[in-house]
Order: structure tokens, then C-alpha cells, then sequence
């Protein structure tokens, strides 16, 4: 699905818009043909991909991402006619049931309150129910659990220090500009200010450009 198709069907987030984002927190089973063929190209535990859902305005965007890029997938909520968090003793599942099957994501281990967490802030309604799933993916989401994707921390934090200089250097000319050379004692307060407002740009700079990068 090309990013034209993935708006057209979901529609856009604005760019300063507080995106709900769920990474990293699901395992993709079953119920999406172009993920059946990726999977079966590169391999559910051959690939460092993970799968993210973002919340947009007529539905969500399902992506499959990886470093700087993703495979999205569109799903608008006038499709989705059910939506299920299943418990078992022995796994758990995100299931969508949409007016062309159902679509099935494992719950990695101790994720259950996040994934409900995030289906209540978009105000999404689910129900809880005990659904037997029998699937190949199924069967390793505890290997894949143990062999976890990378934090790409580093990449986070040049990410995060290109942000904090960008912030600096200007606020340190309009100090210098406006106080000039007498004005040394506000330095601090400019690195502690670009310090803090660099890390939600940073977060906000990574949802939206580099989803991969997310855990």
C-alpha cells in the first residue's frame, strides 16, 4: 500500500498532532496478504522488523517497520466489525474481525496492559474473550520474545543531539544579539532548555520519520 493509498483510506495526522502509537508490542500472525508475502520473503525471525499501529482519523495505520523505513498497511475503522483481546494460559492475541476476515497479532509477553492501554486512549472498543489460535507464528512469539529487536538506542540519540544543537546555536544568537558578550550567565539556562525540549522533538521527529527506530 503506497502512502497515498494509506491516507486516502485512514487519513493524516497533522504534523504537530500527539500521534497514539503502539511499537513494537505485537507479533503479526495472520489476515494481511501483502504481510503474508513479506514474511514469507524475509522470514518472521530472519527480519529485525517489528510492527507498529498508529492511530489516524478514519482508522489505523498497521506498519511494519524497519530502520528508517516501513511497509504500512491501511485498515479504516468503518471495516473493523469486532475487535478482540484474546487470553489464554498459554498466549494472547490482538484480534480485528473486519468485514473480510479476521487479522491476528500475538501479544508479546507482558504486553497485554499496553495493547488495552492503547486501544482505550484512542477510544477504540474491545472485548475480552478467549479465542484458540493455531498458527506457525504462533508457535515462536516466545523465541522471537528471547531474540528481541535491537533498541537502535545510538541512532535515537544522535537523533536527539542533532535536535538539541539545532535548538542551541539559535538561542544562544538571540542571546547574544539581544544581551551580548555581558550575557554568559543565561548559558546554562539555554543548554538545560534546549536539554528538555529535545527530547519530546526528538520522540515526535522519530514517530513520524524513522518509525523503525521505536521499541
Amino acid at each position: 500500500m503506497t502512502k497515498e493509498q494509506l491516507i486516502e483510506k485512514v487519513g493524516k495526522n497533522g504534523f504537530l498532532s500527539d500521534d497514539k502509537t503502539l511499537a513494537a508490542k505485537l507479533i503479526y500472525v495472520s489476515g494481511i496478504n501483502s504481510f503474508d508475502e513479506y514474511f514469507d520473503t524475509e522470514g518472521l525471525l530472519g527480519t529485525d522488523a517489528v510492527i507498529h499501529l498508529t492511530k489516524h482519523p478514519k482508522g489505523l495505520a498497521i506498519k511494519i517497520a524497519k530502520n528508517f523505513s516501513s511497509f504500512p498497511f491501511g485498515l479504516a475503522f468503518t471495516e473493523i466489525k469486532r475487535t478482540v483481546v484474546s487470553e489464554t494460559s498459554d498466549s494472547s492475541h490482538l484480534i480485528f474481525e473486519t468485514i473480510d476476515g479476521k487479522i491476528i497479532f500475538s501479544i508479546k509477553s507482558a504486553k497485554k496492559s499496553e495493547v488495552k492501554q492503547f486501544l482505550e486512549d484512542i477510544h477504540h472498543k474491545y472485548e475480552s474473550d478467549k479465542v484458540k489460535v493455531e498458527n506457525k507464528q504462533s508457535q515462536i512469539v516466545i523465541e522471537v520474545d528471547r531474540n528481541r529487536v535491537p533498541a537502535y538506542g545510538a541512532k535515537k540519540i544522535i537523533i536527539r543531539l542533532v535536535v538539541f544543537i539545532l535548538l542551541y546555536f539559535p538561542l544562544f544568537a538571540v542571546k547574544y544579539i539581544v544581551f551580548g558578550n555581558q550575557s554568559n550567565f543565561l548559558v546554562p539556562t539555554i543548554v538545560l532548555i534546549s536539554f528538555l525540549a529535545s527530547k519530546p522533538i526528538a520522540r515526535h521527529v522519530v514517530s513520524k520519520f524513522f518509525p523503525g527506530l521505536n521499541e
